[in-house]
């Protein structure tokens, strides 16, 4: 990062912290992505900074990317932490997510079954996510 230069939000965890994570794409991004050959020889070839960036920048950062989108997903679906300490909640469960949920029903209202069973279904929404990345990252993200 720039010094002076604010992060931009996308760097923002669910707390609000810098993701270390998200640090790094952005230091990839900055830093080793940019091969000045691939970069100076678009330029002779008379490529805008759109087809530069869809055709060298993205490929080349792509395994960065894909990386942050299977955590950050991941992560998000397992916000605990931030909704229990600032909200509880919130108004009539206005920021209740599924996790959350599982920990009102095992831990408050001592109902261990329907929290086990909200448990394995959130279970299997982060494996189908997670699967569903997978299967996109072999079109997309290009290792070299």
């Amino acid at each position: 990062m720039v010094p002076g230069q604010r992060p931009g939000p996308f760097l923002r965890g669910a707390g609000g912290e810098l993701e270390p994570h998200c640090h790094g794409f952005h230091l990839s991004w900055r830093g080793h992505a940019r091969r000045a050959s691939y970069y100076e020889s678009a330029s002779l070839d008379g490529a805008d900074g759109w087809k530069v960036f869809w055709n060298i920048t993205l490929p080349s950062i792509s395994p960065t990317v894909f990386f942050l989108l299977v955590i950050n997903i991941l992560q998000a679906f397992q916000a605990f932490g931030p909704i229990n300490i600032m909200t509880g909640g919130g108004p009539s469960g206005a920021t209740d997510v599924l996790s959350y949920s599982i920990y009102r029903d095992a831990f408050v209202n001592y109902q261990f079954s329907p929290a086990a069973a909200k448990s394995v279904l959130l279970f299997l929404i982060l494996l189908g996510v997670t699967v569903f990345q997978m299967k996109n990252e072999k079109k997309r993200v290009f290792y070299q």
